[in-house]
């Protein structure tokens, strides 16, 4: 097995491509608010904090960077709802009865309009200051590899609980939820390795996982949004639908994950498999 060595150099570069990204992400962003734009600009984000969150301590309390990822931090939280909307707005454009949601659907545009003015002027106030230079010759990788075992195991443990637990009762809607966010987490830790072969079957597992859970995310969402809409007859009708789908969503889970052990991560170490030396 391949060991991942993530040198104080490639961290360091690794962070500033991240920065860059999530820049050009929030210019795309800020000139059209779409769908897709929204994915990709927290996407984005989520690097950029996840190849942060890899430097030594000393490095992560630099005062100027620290500002700057608290304020990033601070903007991925406005985009969450547009997010939640966007999610809701296709699973429900999706229903074949979608004729009964038209006033819904309507509203769902129109909130979301207003999440988009907020969260604008918010972005248009982010600092576009460059990042301090942490000096590559100064980070230690023994430190880097120590912060990168301290994360993955800390994620692996709560991956591991948190599946188990969905896997055994499909109303674990909140564990779900956690669930999927450190997957997240964990694929975009694995991913700052430069030799991402030493890592494929986790981020391939991770991938499979993460797709699984966000479909059913997805039904949660909506159904969320839905419980707001009950007086209407319709609406409790495409709300049971929804409910429906999302429990044979989480009975082709359970069947794949309990069918295929060669997909099962919680029997699985990240970090052995991504062993920094």
């Amino acid at each position: 097995m391949r060991k991942c060595k993530i040198t104080a150099k490639d961290l360091e570069q690794y962070l500033n491509r991240c920065y860059e990204r999530a820049w050009k992400a929030l210019k795309d962003y800020l000139k059209d608010p779409n769908e897709a734009h929204t994915h990709d600009l927290r996407t984005s984000i989520r690097r950029l904090e996840a190849a942060y969150s890899l430097l030594p301590g000393k490095a992560r309390k630099n005062n100027h960077l620290r500002t700057i990822m608290k304020s990033w931090l601070r903007f991925f939280k406005t985009t969450t709802r547009i997010r939640d909307l966007d999610i809701a707005r296709t699973n429900l454009e999706n229903y074949s009865q979608k004729g009964l949601l038209r006033g819904l659907l309507s509203e769902i545009r129109i909130r979301r309009k207003d999440c988009v003015t907020k969260t604008r002027k918010i972005g248009t106030r982010l600092n576009n200051s460059n990042l301090p230079n942490m000096g590559s010759p100064r980070l230690s990788e023994a430190k880097i590899a120590k912060r990168f075992g301290k994360l993955a195991q800390r994620l692996r443990r709560r991956i591991n609980q948190n599946l188990h637990l969905v896997l055994v009762a499909e109303s674990r809607i909140d564990e779900l939820h956690t669930l999927r966010k450190d997957c997240k987490s964990m694929r975009y830790l694995l991913e700052v390795c430069p030799d991402k072969s030493a890592e494929s079957i986790a981020l391939n597992q991770l991938s499979k996982l993460q797709d699984q859970l966000g479909a059913i995310r997805d039904d949660d969402v909506t159904i969320e949004l839905l419980k707001e809409h009950f007086e209407s007859a319709g609406i409790s009708q495409v709300n049971q639908a929804i409910a429906n789908a999302r429990t044979r969503k989480h009975g082709q889970f359970v069947k794949a994950w309990k069918a295929a052990p060669s997909l099962k991560l919680y029997r699985m170490s990240p970090v052995a498999l991504t062993t920094l030396t």
